[in-house]
C-alpha cells in the first residue's frame, strides 16, 4: 500500500462534501434567513453556528452511510464537516449578504 493521500480518498472527500453541501443548503436555508435578519459579514458567531449545524448534519449523514465505524472516529468526518461549514459561511458572507445590503440601500 502506498503512503500519502490516494486519489480515491480525495475524490471521495470532494463527492461527499458536494453532497453534504447540497443537503446543508436545503436544511440551512431557514437558519440563514434567521441569521440574515441582522446581517454581518464574516461574523465569527455565524461561523460557529454554521460549523455546529454542519457537524450535526454530516454526523447524521455519516451515521446512516457508514455502519462499520462511528463517524466520530473517522478523520473524513471532521474534514468534510469543517469544509462544508466554512464554505457555506464564506458563501453567505460574500454573495448573499451583498444582496441584502444592496436591497437595503435602495
Amino acid at each position: 500500500m502506498t503512503k500519502g493521500i490516494s486519489f480515491l480518498s480525495i475524490e471521495a472527500i470532494v463527492i461527499v462534501s458536494a453532497y453534504a453541501f447540497i443537503l446543508y443548503l436545503i436544511f440551512a436555508s431557514p437558519l440563514q434567513f434567521f441569521l440574515n435578519k441582522n446581517p454581518k459579514k464574516f461574523n465569527i458567531l455565524f461561523l460557529v453556528i454554521y460549523l455546529f449545524f454542519s457537524f450535526l448534519l454530516i454526523f447524521f449523514l455519516f451515521l446512516f452511510n457508514n455502519n462499520d465505524t462511528g463517524p466520530l472516529y473517522m478523520s473524513n468526518y471532521y474534514i468534510v464537516s469543517a469544509t462544508t461549514g466554512i464554505v457555506f459561511w464564506i458563501f453567505d458572507s460574500i454573495f448573499l449578504q451583498d444582496e441584502i445590503f444592496l436591497k437595503e440601500e435602495n
